[in-house]
């Protein structure tokens, strides 16, 4: 589930922050629920990031949907983000630890591919030795 607080700029541009986080999230592997929570709010509250009473309506989507996490357009405290947990009941993630995920996985692949090359070309290079 995405959610994300509108604290200033348009409503065109808080809802391309949230496509734009949605495309992150996919890219890096999640499924993307329909639903979405977007508050407008002047700044994120400083214990839940939403605010007690959006954070228990975030709950209430999540159970009903049976997403296992929740990604904020945003940069969560360790508390804040501890506290959403609390009371979400799923993981709570920001937009700098998604990044921060795909960037890893993308790293990763990318060392398999390096490895699964140097192996075709080893391998090779061993056969042609062993004919030559």
């Amino acid at each position: 589930m995405l959610v994300g607080i509108w604290t200033s700029g348009t409503a065109e541009e808080a809802d391309n922050s949230m496509t734009e986080l949605a495309a992150l999230a996919e890219t890096a592997g999640s499924q993307v629920l329909e639903g979405l929570l977007l508050q407008r709010r002047g700044k994120p509250d400083a214990a839940t990031y939403l605010g007690s009473g959006k954070a228990r309506e975030v709950r209430e989507v999540v159970l009903a949907t049976g997403a296992d996490t929740v990604i904020c357009d945003g940069e969560l405290a360790p508390s804040q983000r501890r506290q959403l947990e609390d009371i979400v009941g799923v993981k709570v993630i920001d937009r700098t630890a998604l990044i921060l995920t795909f960037s890893r996985s993308t790293r990763r692949a990318g060392r398999a591919r390096r490895r699964s090359s140097w192996l075709s070309w080893n391998t090779a290079a061993a056969a042609t030795a062993r004919l030559g």
